[in-house]
């Protein structure tokens, strides 16, 4: 996919690339620390750990995921590192108002090009044996308020989210996606045993999100899962993890038991 003129890929920290979005007047990932780095440290990895610790006990035969956004497709390509529980069946739902950015995501991501074009003509493909990906094309806003009843009509084994990825543009530039009501929202899309992972940590998110019903959780990434995770990517992308990580947030009806997560008071 050819990019449009008004579209171009910069290199962040650790190498990978990352996108400005001049509607928002922000970057899609954050410059610093690096697009591939954040995304795996802080969305990946927390899921990751919760499934391992999963299996062990009774894992699921299938896990439900909402990318909320979509973005530059970092977190649901990235989320393909899930094949490798393959007793399991994974569903991503992404959610994403600007149809430019699939062409922004085709440059990043090693994904055949038979996939790319099912994403690009119809919104769906399966990108790994075991995981399939579908995008809805609009405002999360409005597609949320009808996600639960709209996938339920669509598939009968729906009975809500096992993870979902928040993350949005940020609070300052995004604020109708970190509000309490957004929380509400998605306190009722996520199983009882389901987690939020998301990259913020500022006050007023977290209020908002224990004032819809949410316990909150402080994450920092266990250096060894990150370096793992890495290493099993290494050949589809070609970057350096930043030494430089921040801590983000982990939101869940029931406390949970994850690696490197402490309760917030």
């Amino acid at each position: 996919m050819e990019l449009p003129p008004n579209l171009r890929l910069i290199s962040s920290k650790d190498g990978s690339l990352n996108a400005f979005n001049a509607h928002f007047g922000e970057h899609y990932a954050n410059m610093g620390e690096g697009a591939f780095s954040e995304k795996l440290a802080k969305h990946i990895a927390p899921v990751w750990e919760a499934l391992a610790a999963n299996q062990a006990k009774s894992p699921k035969p299938q896990v439900w995921i909402l990318d909320l956004c979509f973005g530059l497709g970092y977190n649901a390509l990235l989320s393909r590192l899930f094949s490798a529980f393959d007793q399991m069946e994974f569903c991503i739902i992404s959610i994403e108002l600007d149809r430019q950015n699939l062409a922004l995501a085709s440059k990043i991501h090693a994904l055949d090009s038979s996939s790319m074009a099912q994403l690009e003509s119809s919104g769906q493909a399966r990108i790994a044996h075991n995981v399939s990906l579908q995008i809805f094309w609009g405002d999360a806003c409005a597609l949320l308020a009808d996600l639960q009843t709209n996938l339920a009509q669509r598939y009968s084994h729906f009975h809500g989210f096992d993870v979902i990825y928040q993350d949005p543009f940020s609070y300052e530039k995004n604020r109708e996606l970190w509000d309490f009501r957004h929380f509400c929202t998605l306190a009722s899309l996520l199983k009882d045993s389901g987690i939020i992972t998301t990259y913020a940590t500022r006050k007023e998110v977290i209020a908002n999100a224990q004032q819809a019903g949410l316990l909150a959780y402080r994450y920092k990434v266990d250096p060894r899962t990150l370096a793992m995770l890495s290493q099993m990517c290494a050949r589809f992308y070609p970057s350096s993890l930043s030494t430089h990580k921040r801590s983000s947030s982990i939101f869940s009806k029931a406390p949970i038991n994850i690696s490197g997560s402490t309760a917030r008071s």
